[in-house]
């Protein structure tokens, strides 16, 4: 993935999930309320849904036209794609 807009936005979303989950294990150790751990937890998977589906749409966006710009057939292109949408989990 190259350092395009897109990028740095995926990777800060990423660093902030990072945070979330930093801040679960410590309400983990410090002996949190439950629905205070799961909530958090929630939010956490929630940015981290996000993550995937913006470089879900970075890599539609900007990915596949490279591929096709690049030569690459439109089954071909239309496959990976189908690949990765049945590995993705949202």
């Amino acid at each position: 993935m190259a350092q395009s807009r897109d990028a740095r936005a995926i990777a800060n979303r990423l660093a902030r999930v990072e945070g979330q989950i930093r801040g679960v294990r410590i309400m983990v150790k410090e002996g949190r309320e439950c629905e205070d751990v799961l909530a958090q937890l929630s939010a956490a998977h929630a940015a981290l849904e996000a993550a995937s589906k913006a470089v879900l749409v970075h890599f539609i966006d900007e990915c596949l036209q490279a591929r096709t710009d690049r030569g690459e057939p439109q089954e071909e292109t239309l496959e990976r794609l189908a690949g990765l949408l049945s590995a993705t989990r949202f």
